[in-house]
């Protein structure tokens, strides 16, 4: 089976990259590498070096035709959520919609989305200093 990972130089996508790999399964990793790494990629997968919100992510889904999208990329730094919650949404929102409508048109079956829920709570008492 032929699986795409975004975000598949981070620390828990390299891991699964990893395991795909050794279970034989053919992987693409999609990563615009802002904090993933080239060295955790496994040798086995084929690295994208592009952004999630971009327009060569059609040409990927086009040129590879995975069946399974493991989605895990994502702007995960919470300090610059807060500063710039418009890139944050960028990134998580609209690069989201856009795996999730490039799967639709190239007809992956399966799509898994993970997220660590790191945001910021305002006005809650909870994370806020100010």
């Amino acid at each position: 089976m032929k699986v795409l990972v975004t975000g598949g130089a981070g620390f828990i996508g390299s891991h699964i990259v990893d395991r795909l790999a050794e279970e034989g399964h053919e992987v693409v990793v999609v990563d615009n590498m802002a904090t993933g790494l080239r060295r955790n990629v496994n040798r086995a997968a084929n690295l994208y070096k592009t952004d999630i919100q971009g327009w060569r992510l059609e040409r990927i889904f086009r040129n590879e035709r995975p069946n399974v999208v493991l989605h895990l990329a994502a702007q995960v730094n919470v300090r610059r959520s807060v500063e710039d919650p418009v890139f944050d949404a960028q990134v998580n929102v609209l690069g989201t919609m856009n795996v999730l409508q490039q799967a639709v048109r190239h007809g992956v079956r399966k799509v898994v989305f993970s997220s660590s829920g790191g945001g910021h709570l305002w006005g809650t008492g909870t994370g806020s200093s100010t």
